[in-house]
């Protein structure tokens, strides 16, 4: 088992953060990113081993850029990001499996095949494995999201808490083939906890498993996952209606975010809004602007039923 999940000590990115032509230098100038893309694509060509290395690496930082602009990762990108991935140096190819782990474009699955060639390549440093495996898990391959998994058992609980974040991007039902993640529920981190949760309710609709443990979050005010829980719960609907009365008791809780998630599981939750009224009257006039606005939508709804 690898010794850390994430870490990216092999590849020195205060050298690149250096580099002029590196776009997470931020200046008072524009920066055209295509432009810079269309460079990087000619230097591969005739660059050295090391420099290709580090426009392996930038191609992350690029798509970072590119799609906070646009949508869509531009083609000339992803074709330079498949050379570098096919690229004769070993050392080439695991900086572009980095490249996108700092930055996974759905199109990334146009080379799962290479990848994964990184991924089970015994000469591949397990911080570079680690990595290819959460790229496969987010482009939605099956292997890697069973490897992610596996990561819940870790000894290392920041292991399994950087997993189990990890599998916030993984839907429920591409799991349940994978491997049983039960065990999760029982586990001595909230983050752990949440995370199983949500996959086995989105995998097999469990909830006769998955509610009393969040419940159990949502009544302790200590908890840091108290939020998240509550979330989970409004949107499993119906099928968490015992938690309802839990839920509606956030009314009287100091966060307003918690406060919110008791008008919310009225109207995810509730069979019957009407049973509520009092309660929407009343967090119709919360401090909180949001709070107030949502009940006050809530209850025009219920009225106009």
């Amino acid at each position: 088992m690898p010794e850390n999940l994430i870490n990216a000590e092999n590849f020195r990115l205060d050298e690149l953060i250096d580099n002029p032509k590196n776009p997470r230098v931020r200046t008072e100038e524009p920066v055209d990113i295509n432009a810079m893309i269309m460079d990087a694509a000619v230097r591969f060509g005739h660059a050295s081993k090391a420099e290709r290395i580090s426009i392996a690496i930038q191609c992350g930082a690029l798509a970072t850029e590119a799609t906070a602009e646009s949508a869509v990762c531009p083609a000339e990108l992803i074709t330079l990001w498949g050379s570098a991935l096919r690229d004769i140096e070993v050392e080439v190819r695991q900086a572009a499996v980095f490249g996108l782990y700092l930055s996974t474009p759905p199109e990334a699955h146009k080379f799962a095949s290479e990848i994964r060639r990184v991924a089970v390549d015994i000469d591949t440093p397990p911080q570079r494995q680690n990595e290819a495996w959460i790229v496969l898990a987010r482009i939605g391959e099956r292997d890697g999201i069973c490897w992610l998994a596996k990561q819940l058992r870790h000894d290392e609980k920041a292991t399994r808490e950087a997993a189990a974040k990890e599998l916030q991007k993984v839907d429920g039902k591409q799991l349940v083939t994978c491997c049983d993640i039960r065990h999760a529920l029982n586990d001595d981190s909230e983050i752990v906890q949440v995370a199983g949760a949500r996959l086995l309710w989105e995998g097999e609709n469990n909830t006769s498993e998955t509610v009393p443990v969040l419940l159990k979050m949502v009544a302790n005010k200590t908890s840091q996952q108290r939020l998240e829980a509550a979330g989970l719960l409004c949107r499993m609907g119906h099928a968490a209606h015992s938690a309802l009365p839990d839920l509606i008791a956030l009314r009287e809780e100091d966060d307003w975010t918690l406060r919110l998630q008791a008008v919310r599981a009225i109207r995810m939750i509730g069979r019957n809004v009407h049973d509520s009224i009092d309660v929407l009257t009343s967090l119709s006039n919360d401090p909180n602007q949001f709070v107030a606005r949502e009940a006050r939508e809530v209850l025009t709804r219920a009225m106009d039923e």
